[in-house]
């Protein structure tokens, strides 16, 4: 493993720890008001990917894992994310 895919590795991560606890996930994305479906086309997947991501059942990777990340953050702060 060279350096390169160290950083990789640990954005990753780190980007992962800013998701809440799968048991909070949906919890977190109903507060504001935001179903699966539009969560599904802000990320640019299907229906099926986010009730996996939220269920626990898949990790989120490459853009999409950055696109929740970034929804997330901001569902938790209150914000509905455009």
């Amino acid at each position: 493993m060279n350096e390169n895919d160290l950083a990789a590795i640990t954005a990753r991560a780190d980007l992962i720890a800013t998701l809440p606890p799968v048991e909070e996930r949906s919890i977190v994305r109903r507060r504001i008001g935001v179903s699966i479906s539009e969560l599904a086309r802000l990320v640019g997947c299907t229906r099926e990917y986010v009730r996996r991501v939220e269920r626990g059942e898949s990790v989120p990777t490459g853009d999409r894992l950055v696109q929740l990340s970034r929804f997330y953050g901001a569902a938790q702060r209150g914000e509905r994310a455009a």
